[in-house]
């Protein structure tokens, strides 16, 4: 009451000025229900009645209206023709209010309100009504009743909405139609029940008695409408929190999706908390990471330019190992700043028994609420983060640990024939020394053109072996061209053949052309040396043997097979021999040969790598066949274009850059003697000079040079000729120079030992190459 403005503080004296004088003049003049004073009485308790027990009803959206069935009781009394019934109105009022402890400024702002309004509408009924007509009958009692109903309802609105104009000090126009519009036609419910009941009482007071029913029932109907109301509210808020929490079930769902099939720890957390962000409604994102027990910033999203954090406060939170919520001042703690303007903070620790392994940040411009269900959600989500996270780290080192068994896997199927090779080598090296010496020795030409071409069939036998020796020896990671699968097979073939020729172990070729597919020659090589050495240990109790490797096309498919004539398998071990560890070697198969069981389940592994099968066939006693289907996979068609038969080159300039001196002087000798103009040069810069003094039409330098490496020489040779034809000759295939200097757009690689044959035609397909770029 205090609070109130002067002029609201006024109308309300005015109002209860007016409802005292009222009063006092029906106390001293009034008659009729005062003298009645069981019907006195019987009003005033049905008034109560009716006006204790309010309900709460929706009229609409947003707004509520109180309703009881006063209304009625008011349209009674008016009826009723006494002057001082205006004293039930006002006794009831003060009753209702004090029973349900209003503040006694609005108990008595409520009972002057009605008793204002209920002498103005009986004084319109008293000027309106013939006392000798029963009430509100007929058309003049219809439109009696019609006006004191519309004065009941506009004074009621009019008083209430001018206190609440003068008490806000708004203009009272805006509020008076505000109020008005606000008011709905179901406060008019209960008053045609009024009439009826007045109606009944003047007709006989006992048929009245029936009218009061159709009031109690309004009065359950209006309590059955309001539990329906709320219980409608209460169904769409469930309805709402259930759609919500489908969306959050759904893009839980999605993370979690997403984070398992991650394999790498750090774009699985950045795809976490960006999910994250969109689940909680937050702006920003990051990741703190414990490594060695220091924290690290990771996988930020939405962060702002100068981000700023503190990483001892950051340490110092996440040892309290539960879901943080923070306000902007703990934010400018952490942060030492206020780098986003961001109003909460919410740090979810990432635990993985009972270890933290770090913390999921979320940050948005606005309070994100938090309940203690949203804090499990998170907890428990970060912990299948953290597992999620451990499962990644786990696989890349199960991946490096399967790279390096398959590399010690082929170093060791190798190293079984390491005798042998050695030996054929000094072989190769003696018969290549022997005919050398005979051709110096002799004058005979024809003599000296034999022992010539056999040093060079035996150079080119020696090449076989070393370059199979450097694909199983290579520890890059696999490549798949366009290759012949007979060239693998002959490989690993020139490899062990020797050494099988003394274990008594003959090797049956039955080799039929097959075409071109892209494969991993290395991989299949490998797979190959396996089976071999499995052949020969099963042969290897018996004495000797034969093995027959067969390969030819069936269909879309090429068909590659290794048979022995050994010891065979025993039935119960045929659908294990693929898997890890399982050998039928040593003790498990009764033979004296040790064996680790990788060569088999490795070997699988290659094959259906590039989408073929290998199968077994065994009987005890009569030997093994493991047969290997790969499918024939065409190259892109420039690739076959540039397959194709090139056309023979002129005579060319060609720079040779090479620090090997008897190599160098022998490749420029034998390409001057096919026409061509050669410029020799030690060095990478030597050859650079040669270059600006004069272009070359073809550039060869090998790799490992002193000084100036292959790829510097090549980098810098495009600084100032961007379309120089450059071949490359290396000894040491797949090595991370030979990726950078495909980078560098060079024509071809050539390996050494490589014939002169070979070296015309990489410089022959150079410059078809150019041609089709041209």
């Amino acid at each position: 009451m205090r609070n109130l403005p002067t002029i609201a503080r006024l109308y309300l004296l005015s109002l209860w000025t007016i409802a005292a004088m009222i009063i006092g003049a029906v106390a001293f003049y009034g008659s009729g229900l005062v003298g009645q004073l069981p019907i006195f009485e019987l009003c005033l308790v049905l008034f109560v009645v009716s006006d204790y027990f309010q309900v709460k009803l929706e009229t609409k959206v947003g707004t509520q209206a109180i309703m009881t069935v006063t209304d009625a009781m008011i349209i009674f009394l008016v009826a009723l023709g006494s002057s001082s019934a205006v004293l039930v109105v006002v006794l009831g009022t003060l009753i209702t209010d004090l029973i349900r402890q209003r503040p006694w400024y609005r108990n008595l702002f409520n009972t002057a309100s009605r008793t204002i309004t209920f002498t103005i509408m009986w004084l319109v009924y008293t000027a309106l009504h013939a006392p000798a007509d029963l009430p509100f009958a007929g058309p003049r009692g219809v439109a009696t009743f019609a006006l004191i109903a519309s004065i009941d309802y506009m004074a009621s609105i009019f008083f209430v909405a001018t206190i609440i104009g003068l008490s806000s000090r708004q203009p009272l126009l805006p509020v008076y139609r505000d109020s008005y519009r606000e008011v709905s036609w179901i406060y008019l419910v209960t008053m045609p029940a009024g009439a009826v009941l007045a109606f009944l009482w003047r007709h006989d007071p006992w048929l009245a008695v029936l009218g009061v029913i159709p009031l109690i029932m309004a009065q359950r109907s209006y309590q059955a409408l309001s539990a329906w109301q709320i219980e409608s509210r209460r169904n769409q808020a469930l309805a709402q929190e259930s759609r919500q929490l489908a969306g959050k079930l759904e893009r839980l769902q999605d993370t979690t999706t997403a984070m398992m099939a991650s394999l790498d720890p750090l774009p699985l957390l950045e795809t976490v908390s960006s999910r994250l962000v969109v689940l909680m409604e937050a702006s920003a994102s990051w990741v703190v990471l414990l490594s060695a027990g220091a924290p690290q910033l990771v996988a930020g999203n939405a962060l702002p330019a100068g981000f700023r954090w503190n990483a001892a406060e950051y340490l110092a939170e996440l040892d309290l190992r539960d879901v943080r919520q923070f306000d902007r001042a703990a934010i400018e703690r952490l942060h030492s700043a206020d780098p986003a303007a961001w109003q909460s903070l919410i740090i979810i620790p990432l635990l993985l028994d009972q270890q933290v392994l770090g913390a999921i940040c979320l940050a948005g411009e606005h309070a994100i609420e938090l309940a203690e269900d949203d804090r499990r959600v998170l907890l428990a989500f970060a912990g299948q983060a953290a597992l999620a996270m451990e499962r990644a780290r786990l696989f890349a080192e199960l991946r490096d640990k399967q790279a390096e068994l398959v590399r010690s896997s082929k170093l060791a199927a190798l190293g079984t024939f390491s005798a042998g090779i050695a030996h054929e080598f000094n072989n190769l090296l003696a018969g290549i020394l022997g005919h050398a010496e005979l051709g110096l020795m002799t004058d005979d030409v024809a003599e000296k053109d034999d022992a010539l071409n056999v040093a060079v069939r035996t150079s080119m036998r020696g090449k076989s072996i070393t370059r199979g020796l450097l694909t199983f020896a290579r520890r890059n990671d696999p490549q798949r061209d366009l290759g012949q699968v007979r060239d693998a097979v002959e490989d690993t073939l020139a490899l062990v053949e020797r050494e099988l020729v003394k274990l008594n172990i003959r090797v049956e070729r039955r080799l039929e052309p097959v075409p071109l597919t892209i494969c991993d020659l290395g991989q299949i090589a490998q797979v190959v040396l396996n089976l071999i050495s499995n052949a020969r240990d099963a042969m290897a109790a018996s004495g000797g043997g034969l093995i027959t490797v067969g390969l030819c096309q069936r269909g879309p498919k090429i068909e590659l097979s290794v048979s022995d004539t050994g010891s065979g398998i025993a039935p119960h071990l045929l659908d294990q021999v693929f898997q890890p560890f399982v050998t039928t070697k040593g003790a498990l198969g009764g033979s004296t040969t040790p064996g680790t069981g990788l060569g088999l389940a490795i070997s699988y592994g290659i094959i259906e790598s590039h989408g073929g099968t290998i199968a077994v066939a065994s009987e005890v006693g009569r030997g093994t066949t493991m047969t290997i289907q790969l499918p024939i996979v065409e190259a892109p068609a420039h690739e076959l274009l540039a397959s194709d038969d090139d056309p023979p080159a002129g005579p060319l300039r060609i720079l040779l850059v090479d620090d090997e001196l008897a190599m160098g002087d022998s490749l420029g000798r034998l390409l001057a003697e096919r026409g061509h103009e050669v410029a020799l040069a030690r060095d990478g810069a030597g050859g650079l000079r040669l270059y600006r003094q004069q272009p070359f039409d073809v550039v060869i330098t090998d790799v490992i040079m002193p000084g100036m490496s292959g790829v510097t020489f090549v980098e810098r040779l495009r600084s100032f000729d961007a379309k120089a034809r450059v071949l490359v000759i290396t000894g040491q295939p797949g090595s991370p120079q030979i990726d950078q200097l495909q980078r560098l757009g060079i024509c071809g690689v050539l390996l050494k030992p490589f014939a002169f044959g070979e070296l015309l035609a990489a410089i022959e397909r150079s410059s078809y190459a150019r041609a089709l770029a041209a």
